[in-house]
């Protein structure tokens, strides 16, 4: 953590991003180690709000390069439970992933 809040704004933007895509990151702790180091809040937010959407739209474009065929055979899932699934995404994924981002 150390490392990326001595690159300042690039470190929070780095840290965000990481934090968006699948890996368990916590960009919130570099953050709070920029400001604190005595950084500017705007950019730091912006930063972090450019780094969060980046990471965000990679694991959907990495999403979006899956294929059915592929999660049948490596995940050993049927495709019956697998179109229900798809199905009810089609319905009601919209509000899951805008719910998904409300504070706990």
């Amino acid at each position: 953590m150390e490392f990326l809040i001595s690159y300042g704004y690039i470190g929070v933007f780095i840290a965000s991003f990481l934090a968006a895509t699948i890996l368990p990151f916590s960009s919130e702790v570099v953050l709070t180690g920029v400001l604190l180091a005595g950084a500017s809040y705007w950019p730091c937010m912006i930063a972090a709000t450019v780094g969060n959407f980046l990471g965000g739209m990679t694991c959907y474009g990495l999403g979006m390069l899956g294929k059915v065929e592929w999660i049948e055979k490596y995940l050993k899932l049927d495709a019956v439970k697998l179109q229900k699934v798809q199905d009810w995404i089609q319905d009601k994924g919209s509000w899951m992933a805008f719910l998904y981002f409300f504070p706990e």
